[in-house]
């Protein structure tokens, strides 16, 4: 293979670039520690809904009762928690030589 030609690498920085497998879920918890039963809701959720954060966050506010001004700032605040944390993680031993 001839690398000059490459224009552009991407990655699949969950762990592989940055220690952060766990900030996903942590951020599900995160969205839910102030209502009313979240975590027994999105935990109820997360042992049986599906899909990508965006369905969840969903079948959460669905399960709440939230209307969707709630759901729209949920998936903001989930969303700025995981951007932040991984931004704040540590990098995976190695990664960086390899970059």
């Amino acid at each position: 293979m001839d690398f000059s030609e490459i224009k552009c690498v991407v990655f699949d920085f969950d762990g592989t670039l940055v220690d952060s497998n766990h900030i996903k879920i942590n951020g599900f918890w995160k969205i839910c520690e102030k209502d009313t039963d979240g975590k027994k809701h999105m935990d109820y959720i997360l042992n049986t809904a599906k899909g990508n954060r965006f369905e969840i966050i969903k079948a959460y506010c669905e399960r709440q009762n939230h209307i969707q001004a709630i759901y729209e700032k949920k998936v903001i605040e989930y969303c700025d928690y995981v951007d932040g944390e991984v931004i704040r993680s540590n990098s995976i031993e190695g990664a960086e030589n390899l970059l």
